[in-house]
Protein backbone atom coordinates (compact mmCIF):
# COMPACT_ATOMS: atom_id res chain seq x y z
CA UNK A 1 0.00 0.00 0.00
CA UNK A 2 1.00 3.32 -1.08
CA UNK A 3 -0.01 6.87 0.67
CA UNK A 4 1.23 10.51 -1.65
CA UNK A 5 0.10 14.01 -0.63
CA UNK A 6 -1.09 16.72 -3.06
CA UNK A 7 0.96 19.18 -3.24
CA UNK A 8 -2.43 21.26 -2.28
CA UNK A 9 -2.25 19.95 1.59
CA UNK A 10 1.52 18.25 1.82
CA UNK A 11 2.53 21.20 3.81
CA UNK A 12 -0.79 20.47 6.42
CA UNK A 13 -1.54 16.82 5.84
CA UNK A 14 -4.77 17.71 8.14
CA UNK A 15 -6.13 19.09 5.51
CA UNK A 16 -6.16 15.82 2.82
CA UNK A 17 -9.11 14.34 1.41
CA UNK A 18 -8.32 10.77 1.57
CA UNK A 19 -8.31 9.23 -1.77
CA UNK A 20 -8.61 5.11 -2.28
CA UNK A 21 -7.52 3.72 -4.97
CA UNK A 22 -6.97 -0.03 -6.50
CA UNK A 23 -4.85 1.41 -9.54
CA UNK A 24 -4.14 4.77 -11.74
CA UNK A 25 -1.85 5.93 -9.17
CA UNK A 26 -0.33 8.18 -12.05
CA UNK A 27 -4.00 9.40 -13.06
CA UNK A 28 -4.71 10.37 -9.62
CA UNK A 29 -1.57 12.08 -8.67
CA UNK A 30 -1.63 14.53 -11.60
CA UNK A 31 -5.52 15.05 -11.54
CA UNK A 32 -4.83 16.45 -7.80
CA UNK A 33 -1.65 18.46 -9.03
CA UNK A 34 -2.65 19.61 -11.74
CA UNK A 35 -6.41 20.66 -10.32
CA UNK A 36 -5.38 21.51 -7.10
CA UNK A 37 -7.07 19.22 -4.81
CA UNK A 38 -5.85 18.17 -1.76
CA UNK A 39 -6.07 14.49 -1.62
CA UNK A 40 -4.15 11.89 0.63
CA UNK A 41 -4.26 9.56 -2.15
CA UNK A 42 -3.98 6.09 -0.84
CA UNK A 43 -3.56 3.18 -3.43
CA UNK A 44 -4.87 -0.02 -1.97
CA UNK A 45 -3.35 -3.45 -2.91
CA UNK A 46 -5.32 -6.64 -3.32
CA UNK A 47 -5.16 -8.12 0.05
CA UNK A 48 -5.09 -10.79 1.91
CA UNK A 49 -6.93 -13.01 -0.52
CA UNK A 50 -6.37 -10.73 -3.73
CA UNK A 51 -9.62 -10.01 -4.17
CA UNK A 52 -9.79 -5.97 -2.71
CA UNK A 53 -12.18 -7.12 0.05
CA UNK A 54 -10.66 -5.30 2.29
CA UNK A 55 -10.58 -2.24 0.41
CA UNK A 56 -13.88 -2.75 -0.36
CA UNK A 57 -14.67 -3.42 3.35
CA UNK A 58 -13.34 0.11 4.03
CA UNK A 59 -14.69 1.94 1.46
CA UNK A 60 -18.58 0.70 2.68
CA UNK A 61 -17.58 2.00 6.32
CA UNK A 62 -15.93 5.26 5.15
CA UNK A 63 -16.67 8.24 4.11
CA UNK A 64 -14.13 9.33 1.17
CA UNK A 65 -13.08 9.54 -2.08
CA UNK A 66 -12.48 6.35 -3.73
CA UNK A 67 -12.17 4.74 -7.27
CA UNK A 68 -14.59 2.43 -8.67
CA UNK A 69 -15.50 0.41 -12.03
CA UNK A 70 -18.82 0.13 -13.30
CA UNK A 71 -21.02 -2.38 -13.82
CA UNK A 72 -19.76 -3.59 -10.64
CA UNK A 73 -22.81 -4.22 -7.69
CA UNK A 74 -20.16 -4.43 -4.72
CA UNK A 75 -20.68 -0.66 -3.60
CA UNK A 76 -23.98 -0.39 -4.71
CA UNK A 77 -25.80 0.68 -1.46
CA UNK A 78 -28.82 -1.49 0.45
CA UNK A 79 -31.43 0.01 -1.54
CA UNK A 80 -29.83 -0.39 -5.07
CA UNK A 81 -27.90 3.44 -5.11
CA UNK A 82 -24.70 3.39 -7.22
CA UNK A 83 -21.40 5.62 -5.86
CA UNK A 84 -22.06 9.35 -6.89
CA UNK A 85 -19.17 9.93 -9.65
CA UNK A 86 -16.98 13.26 -8.77
CA UNK A 87 -17.32 15.34 -11.84
CA UNK A 88 -14.01 16.62 -13.29
CA UNK A 89 -13.46 18.38 -16.63
CA UNK A 90 -14.43 16.69 -19.94
CA UNK A 91 -12.17 14.11 -21.14
CA UNK A 92 -9.31 15.71 -23.19
CA UNK A 93 -8.33 12.21 -24.95
CA UNK A 94 -5.26 13.64 -27.31
CA UNK A 95 -3.87 14.67 -23.65
CA UNK A 96 -4.51 11.44 -22.18
CA UNK A 97 -3.15 9.52 -25.28
CA UNK A 98 0.12 11.92 -24.87
CA UNK A 99 0.16 10.43 -20.58
CA UNK A 100 -1.14 14.00 -19.13
CA UNK A 101 -3.73 13.45 -17.02
CA UNK A 102 -5.47 16.89 -15.96
CA UNK A 103 -9.01 15.51 -17.50
CA UNK A 104 -12.06 13.14 -16.60
CA UNK A 105 -11.79 9.35 -17.84
CA UNK A 106 -14.45 9.05 -20.63
CA UNK A 107 -16.72 6.46 -19.69
CA UNK A 108 -16.46 2.94 -21.77
CA UNK A 109 -19.83 1.72 -23.37
CA UNK A 110 -18.91 -2.06 -23.02
CA UNK A 111 -18.62 -3.70 -26.81
CA UNK A 112 -20.04 -6.79 -27.91
CA UNK A 113 -16.68 -8.91 -29.39
CA UNK A 114 -16.90 -12.11 -31.14
CA UNK A 115 -14.70 -14.58 -32.59
CA UNK A 116 -14.09 -13.12 -36.92
CA UNK A 117 -15.09 -16.23 -38.08
CA UNK A 118 -18.26 -16.91 -35.87
CA UNK A 119 -20.56 -15.65 -39.02
CA UNK A 120 -19.22 -17.80 -41.03
CA UNK A 121 -19.98 -20.66 -38.55
CA UNK A 122 -22.72 -20.19 -37.12
CA UNK A 123 -24.62 -16.59 -38.54
CA UNK A 124 -27.63 -16.97 -36.10
CA UNK A 125 -25.45 -17.29 -32.85
CA UNK A 126 -23.15 -14.31 -34.85
CA UNK A 127 -26.19 -11.99 -35.47
CA UNK A 128 -27.49 -12.49 -31.33
CA UNK A 129 -23.84 -11.36 -30.02
CA UNK A 130 -23.58 -8.64 -32.18
CA UNK A 131 -27.28 -7.28 -31.29
CA UNK A 132 -26.92 -7.88 -27.94
CA UNK A 133 -27.24 -3.99 -26.30
CA UNK A 134 -27.29 -2.75 -22.65
CA UNK A 135 -27.69 0.59 -21.65
CA UNK A 136 -25.55 2.50 -19.10
CA UNK A 137 -29.29 2.97 -17.34
CA UNK A 138 -29.88 -1.35 -17.56
CA UNK A 139 -26.69 -1.94 -16.27
CA UNK A 140 -27.01 0.95 -13.31
CA UNK A 141 -30.69 -0.98 -12.78
CA UNK A 142 -29.22 -4.78 -13.01
CA UNK A 143 -26.53 -3.76 -10.43
CA UNK A 144 -29.03 -2.24 -7.74
CA UNK A 145 -31.31 -5.14 -8.04
CA UNK A 146 -28.52 -7.90 -7.90
CA UNK A 147 -27.15 -5.37 -4.74
CA UNK A 148 -30.64 -5.39 -3.38
CA UNK A 149 -30.72 -9.45 -3.83
CA UNK A 150 -27.48 -9.84 -1.75
CA UNK A 151 -28.75 -7.75 0.91
CA UNK A 152 -30.99 -9.80 1.51
CA UNK A 153 -29.58 -13.07 1.74
CA UNK A 154 -28.89 -14.51 -1.80
CA UNK A 155 -25.30 -15.44 -2.67
CA UNK A 156 -23.67 -13.64 -5.52
CA UNK A 157 -24.50 -16.66 -8.16
CA UNK A 158 -27.92 -16.93 -7.50
CA UNK A 159 -28.57 -12.76 -7.56
CA UNK A 160 -27.21 -12.94 -10.68
CA UNK A 161 -29.07 -15.57 -12.12
CA UNK A 162 -32.44 -14.05 -10.59
CA UNK A 163 -31.52 -10.68 -11.98
CA UNK A 164 -30.94 -11.62 -14.97
CA UNK A 165 -34.01 -13.73 -15.30
CA UNK A 166 -36.42 -10.64 -14.06
CA UNK A 167 -34.68 -8.41 -16.72
CA UNK A 168 -35.41 -10.93 -19.75
CA UNK A 169 -39.06 -11.67 -18.46
CA UNK A 170 -39.97 -7.89 -18.07
CA UNK A 171 -37.72 -6.42 -20.96
CA UNK A 172 -38.80 -8.94 -23.84
CA UNK A 173 -39.60 -6.25 -26.54
CA UNK A 174 -35.84 -5.47 -26.33
CA UNK A 175 -34.57 -8.52 -26.75
CA UNK A 176 -36.84 -10.25 -29.26
CA UNK A 177 -35.04 -7.71 -31.55
CA UNK A 178 -31.50 -9.39 -30.64
CA UNK A 179 -32.62 -12.99 -32.01
CA UNK A 180 -32.76 -13.93 -35.62
CA UNK A 181 -35.55 -14.49 -37.65
CA UNK A 182 -36.28 -18.74 -36.99
CA UNK A 183 -38.01 -20.00 -40.27
CA UNK A 184 -40.73 -22.75 -40.44
CA UNK A 185 -39.67 -25.92 -42.88
CA UNK A 186 -39.32 -24.62 -46.98
CA UNK A 187 -38.43 -21.36 -45.91
CA UNK A 188 -34.57 -19.88 -44.41
CA UNK A 189 -33.65 -16.88 -42.73
CA UNK A 190 -32.88 -13.88 -45.32
CA UNK A 191 -29.55 -11.98 -45.82
CA UNK A 192 -30.15 -9.68 -42.51
CA UNK A 193 -31.79 -12.46 -40.49
CA UNK A 194 -35.05 -10.40 -39.95
CA UNK A 195 -37.27 -12.28 -42.07
CA UNK A 196 -37.51 -15.87 -44.00
CA UNK A 197 -37.80 -16.23 -48.00
CA UNK A 198 -38.26 -19.85 -49.64
CA UNK A 199 -35.26 -22.04 -49.91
Amino acid sequence: DTIWFSPACSADTTKCVPLMIQYSMQFAMQIAFFLKMPLAVVMVGPGRNSDYAEYFRAIQNGRFLFGYYSPNDVLVDAEGNSPVMLSLPPTNHLEQYRGLYRTGISSVKPRNYCWRDLSKVDRHVHYFAASFDLYTQDLETLMGRSRRLQVAGADTAAAARQTACEWVLAQQDRWRAWIPAICMPGLAPDVTLHGCAPC
